[in-house]
């Protein structure tokens, strides 16, 4: 994802799968690992839980088969989303 600032006016970062996740259900209203507010939603019950934390694994599993997640322990600053091409905040790319 693209991060504010730089040279280009933009630059690319990794990023925790936590601060993912919440980019996403902010820009693109898209929730993974917990039910949206309202929508005529009640509170979760033990089932959906046990869906939430499924879908999450299978979202982190094709982001690991594609090649852009990361996670080398179960701490979440260790669990990173890497961009594929990165603009670094000089404007050089790699």
């Amino acid at each position: 994802m693209l991060r504010p600032g730089g040279a280009r006016g933009y630059h690319t970062a990794a990023l925790r799968i936590d601060e993912f996740l919440e980019a996403i259900r902010e820009r693109y209203g898209l929730y993974v690992d917990r039910i949206p507010p309202g929508d005529g939603f009640g509170v979760p019950s033990i089932t959906d839980h046990a869906a939430l934390r499924a879908n999450l694994t299978a979202f982190t599993t094709r982001l690991r088969e594609i090649g852009f997640y990361t996670d080398l322990s179960d701490a979440y600053l260790a669990q990173t989303i890497t961009p594929r091409y990165a603009v670094s905040a000089d404007g050089t790319t790699s």
